[in-house]
């Protein structure tokens, strides 16, 4: 569809600069060009599809259809009992492990345990920035 196989001016295809020289000879008329759009939806694909294979090496836990199912009662007792869970996305976190090393801080944690922290965790409002002054 379009005379060009490098659609950038500084690709190096002869044909392209051949079949152009032409059209401004009158040897050739007519030359197609794919629309900006087009070439711009197929870099977009071709960046898919590498992050695609490269997500195929990474590790993203336990699929959440394989996770045991845990209604908000015994979300609630396992609380109260000192596990320290925090829903995210309707699925919920035992963070005891990782209190020490979340970036936030421990306290910044303990405050959601029990609680539904998906907008925190999702960029929402974070009360320690406002504490430390940044």
């Amino acid at each position: 569809m379009d005379y060009r196989n490098g659609y950038l001016w500084s690709q190096c295809v002869p044909t392209k600069w051949f079949i152009w020289l032409c059209s401004h000879i009158g040897l050739a008329w007519d030359l197609k060009r794919i629309p900006k759009n087009e070439i711009q939806k197929g870099q977009f694909q071709q960046v898919e599809r590498k992050m695609d294979f490269q997500q195929q090496g990474i590790s993203w836990g336990t699929p959440s259809d394989e996770l045991p199912v845990l209604d908000f009662l015994r979300f609630v007792e396992m609380v109260q009992e000192g596990h320290s869970l925090i829903l995210m996305d309707g699925i919920a976190h035992d963070v005891s492990l990782f209190m020490d090393q979340h970036p936030g801080g421990a306290n910044y944690l303990r405050n959601y345990i029990g609680k539904n922290g998906t907008k925190a965790f999702h960029g929402g409002w974070n009360p320690c920035s406002f504490e430390r002054g940044h």
